[in-house]
This record gives C-alpha cells, structure tokens and sequence, in this order.
C-alpha cells in the first residue's frame, strides 16, 4: 500500500515537472507570459504535492490516530499555495480573454485568502472545518468558470466565440472533475466514518489530505499544457519568435504557425494572411509590405486555393475556426 501511494504521487509531481518545463521553454520561443502563468500553477502545485508526500514518508511508521483524521497541516502554507496555483490560472483566463483591470486580477485571490482565514481562526476543529477549507479551492476554481461562460454568453463577437470555443473541452473537463473533487470531499470528509479495521491500517495517513479527483483535474490541464507548449515548441523551432502584442492580433500571431503549416503556406503568404485578418485590403497590404498591387493579389488568390475558399470573409472565418 505505502509503495502504491509512493509512486503514485512521485508520478504526480513528475507530471509537475514536466508541464513547467516544458511552459517555461515555450515562453522563450513564444515570448507569451500565459506560459509564466502555466510553469507558476504547476510550481505552485508541486510544492503541495511535495507537503503530502513529506507527510506520508515521515509519518509511515508512526500510530495515526483517527483524532487528527480531520486535522489540516501546515494550514497557512497550504493556503499560499493553493491560492498562488488558482491565481495563475485566473491570470491565464484573464489574459485570454484580454482583461487587464488590477482589481478584477487581485480581488478573486483576496476573498479565497480572507474566506481561508475565517475558516482557519473562527471554525472549530472537525470534519466540517477541513470540508470548508478545502472547498475554497473548488468555489474559486467554479468561479473561473463562471466567469468564462458569462464573458461567452455576452459576447457579440462571433470570432471572439469561435476561439472560446476551441476550449470548451477543457472547460467542461474542469467542471465536471470539480464537481466530482466536491463529492470525493463530501464523502471522504463529512460521510465516511472508518472502521475498526481501516482505522488500524495506514490508509488514513495516505487519504486524510488527499483528494484523487483534483489530482485527475492537474492531470487534464498538464496534458493540455504539454499538447499546446510541444505544437509552439515543434512550429517555432526553426523560427524567430513573433512579436507580442496585446489584443486579438496577439492571439492571431500565436496560432499563425499553425494554420500556415496546415495548409503549408509560403513566408510570404504568411505576412498576406496577417494583414488581412487585421481587416486591411490589398492596397493597404501593398503599402505595408512594399509589394506591388499585382503580387498581393496573387499571394492573395494563392491563400485562398490552399485553405478552399473564395472570400476574405470566409479565410477569416476557417482561419478562427481552425
């Protein structure tokens, strides 16, 4: 059993490692700080995991008594942590979607740290104050979601829907494991009252601060962070890194790459591309480029036989659906 529980959560950290590093080199390529914000979650997260396992390796040979069962160690660091890890993913949500006010980026995280602390210093101890303090984590991250959805629903931009769209996996993947981490908690938490015989095993030590649904959920999001910082890293590898600007034109320079090795067009053809998804026609694309009328039109009509359209209208609509 403690091998299991051993190598299952070395298994967890090595995820860890693996997705910051891999966010962190996709920075240097890309130059995009959403990566920071990924390599900041899993750091974050990993040093969480690292408390559990400390816990597990220097408590496996002592009594566990079920009297701690529902006791919160290390309370304030767990605190940090998990709210510096739900921080930087409110930061990766609020970059997407081109939100820059300070108060909407520091106030989510403040109400998570001033609830955590009500429940720490005015709640006694027992099943109830350990099921509060962990649900924190989940109201924050339900929270996120809402936010997204509500910016969605309210939209008018019918591009600006079609590139939340390309998310909505990861999204319902992320609610429905938040949702199951609640019940796992409400379970292991306020239900489960162990036995004579589970409570003479080491069981409890290995579930008493763990929860298998949110490590599935860190899973998911490593595995979507790995997807996406592996295609930058594979794209730009023979590439200078484009430059980073704020806005819709920044998301667009992020999945040119992409779109360009998918329907295997020219460098030139590329630059077209660019400025006609920022609205300019083609004489305003020869200015921009110093190219003649003639030639624009040309990579222009080239574009169009490779991604199998006939308009610009509908280049920008393949382009953001891609």
């Amino acid at each position: 059993m403690e091998a299991v529980f051993y190598l299952y959560t070395i298994f967890i950290m090595l995820v860890c490692i693996a997705a910051g590093t891999l966010a962190i080199a996709a920075y240097f390529v890309n130059r995009n700080r959403m990566n920071l914000f990924v390599m900041a979650f899993f750091l974050f997260y990993f040093l969480d995991m690292a408390l559990i396992f400390q816990s597990e390796y220097f408590g496996q040979n002592l009594p566990f008594s079920m009297e701690v069962f529902y006791d919160i160690e290390h309370p304030l660091v767990k605190t940090v942590l998990a709210g510096l890890a739900l921080e930087s993913v409110w930061f990766i949500l609020l970059d997407y979607l081109d939100k820059k006010n300070l108060i909407l980026r520091l106030a989510p995280l403040a109400v998570y740290f001033l609830a955590e602390f009500l429940i720490l210093n005015f709640m006694p101890g027992g099943p109830w104050r350990q099921f509060l303090f962990y649900e924190m984590r989940q109201a924050f991250l339900l929270f996120m979601i809402a936010f997204g959805v509500v910016h969605y629903l309210r939209t008018t931009d019918e591009i600006e829907r079609m590139r939340l769209r390309k998310h909505a996996l990861i999204i319902g993947v992320a609610a429905a494991l938040s949702l199951c981490v609640t019940v796992e908690n409400t379970f292991m938490i306020l239900v489960w009252m162990p036995d004579a015989t589970v409570q003479a095993s080491s069981l409890p030590l290995y579930i008493s601060e763990r929860n298998f649904s949110e490590n599935a959920l860190t899973l998911a999001f490593a595995a979507f962070s790995l997807k996406h910082a592996s295609e930058m890293l594979r794209l730009r590898f023979n590439e200078p890194p484009l430059a980073d600007t704020p806005g819709r034109k920044n998301h667009a320079e992020e999945m040119l790459p992409v779109f360009c090795t998918q329907y295997a067009l020219t460098t030139r053809e590329r630059d077209v591309l660019a400025l006609i998804l920022e609205g300019k026609d083609n004489q305003g694309i020869a200015s921009s480029l110093h190219l003649a009328l003639g030639t624009v039109k040309t990579h222009t009509h080239n574009i169009f036989k490779k991604t199998g359209v006939s308009t610009r209208q509908e280049l920008v609509r393949t382009f953001w659906q891609s």
